[in-house]
């Protein structure tokens, strides 16, 4: 090999090695990526944290600081969300502080026994109708011991009669020399059965966080 040809591969190599080190992969604003040269004297900065959080994410986020500085707790009853809210609830740190605790109640049974839902609503109904989803909140409050309760009963399959579902709040009346207050909703969907599941526990944190602000007056009392 010629003198010519070995400091050419040397400078080649030397480039490659020197553009290795000088150039780092930084988060572009907005979305994608770009090059960014950095000396090589300097550290290489950390890639900024990507906040995913949904709107829901922050929901839950604000539930929690909420029921902390009023020393509320929270308990959840589930039917058709199947335990999809739990997790949402459950998935923030923190969350012990002020969730006690949660209950998949799927069979008709179940929330008689457990949640002392009416038999002749539950049966009547098969177990999914405005009334059964609060007493499925009173229950789980009754159940836990906590001050509120969501709850959520209803269809996720396509076909007739849902999908739909009712999501229901029970939460303290601010005068506690006032019955508490129950929240409900129905909500129709359209999706597979998984993606109904998933909005109905998007829709029953939306209640819950609604309920709280005070931004729903009218309201059912025991």
């Amino acid at each position: 090999m010629d003198q010519d040809s070995a400091a050419h591969k040397s400078d080649v190599a030397r480039t490659l090695a020197s553009a290795e080190s000088n150039i780092r992969l930084t988060l572009a604003t907005g979305c994608g990526y770009h090059f960014a040269r950095t000396p090589t004297n300097q550290q290489t900065p950390r890639l900024p944290t990507i906040s995913m959080e949904s709107e829901t994410d922050l929901q839950v986020a604000a539930i929690m600081e909420w029921l902390k500085a009023r020393h509320w707790t929270l308990s959840i009853a589930e039917s058709v969300t199947a335990g999809r809210v739990q997790a949402r609830i459950s998935s923030r740190s923190g969350a012990s502080e002020v969730f006690v605790g949660g209950l998949t109640a799927y069979a008709v049974a179940t929330k008689i026994q457990l949640l002392g839902v009416s038999s002749q609503e539950a049966i009547a109904s098969n177990g999914v109708s405005e009334a059964v989803a609060r007493q499925m909140a009173a229950g789980a409050c009754s159940l836990f011991h906590t001050d509120v309760a969501v709850a959520t009963t209803g269809y996720a399959d396509s076909f007739l009669p849902g999908p739909f579902a009712f999501v229901a709040v029970q939460m303290p009346d601010l005068n506690p020399e006032v019955s508490p207050r129950s929240f409900c909703r129905r909500h129709e969907v359209v999706g597979d059965r998984r993606a109904c599941q998933e909005t109905f526990a998007t829709h029953a944190i939306a209640l819950l966080w609604e309920s709280l602000q005070g931004d729903l007056p009218n309201a059912d009392r025991d």
